[in-house]
């Protein structure tokens, strides 16, 4: 079954199958996300030489979150946000639990970055892809449980 990403509106020509199981479509979300990430932290390294790397990496994870909620708010848990009822309030609700949960995995994501990459001397490379996977991690489970959990907005 094909469906338009947004329930009011084809998003653009592309349709995306929701026939695809949660975690997949969830990890499909995730390498848009890390991609973006990754690329706004190589942009911000080589155009911000000044700035600490553990900030231009705050920075460009902070792009990865909103691509991360427009996408996995309309497609991966788009079926658990439809029985919790529509509505400014409910958004709004949904929203402030993604935001907690960002800022969790922002800090886990940030001090996995710099203790892998600085305290334990293992370069850029492996402190994102530290980060990368320990932010994973915790984001979808806290947003399957919680954020988007069918009814956890009522």
């Amino acid at each position: 079954m094909w469906v338009p990403m947004t329930g009011g509106g084809n998003l653009t020509s592309m349709a995306i199958s929701r026939s695809l199981p949660q975690p997949v479509r969830f990890g499909l979300v995730g390498v848009l996300n890390t991609a973006l990430d990754w690329a706004v932290f190589g942009l911000g390294v080589q155009l911000f030489a000044e700035v600490a790397p553990y900030q231009i990496k705050a920075a460009s994870f902070a792009v990865g979150v909103a691509s991360s909620y427009f996408f996995n708010s309309r497609w991966t848990f788009a079926e658990q946000r439809h029985l919790s009822g529509t509505g400014r309030n409910t958004e709004l609700r949904v929203l402030g639990r993604f935001l907690v949960v960002s800022l969790l995995c922002l800090g886990i994501n940030t001090l996995s970055f710099q203790f892998v990459s600085q305290a334990l001397g293992m370069g850029k490379l492996m402190g994102l892809t530290a980060a990368t996977l320990f932010a994973f991690a915790l984001g979808f489970g806290l947003n399957r449980a919680w954020t988007f959990r069918a009814g956890a907005v009522e």
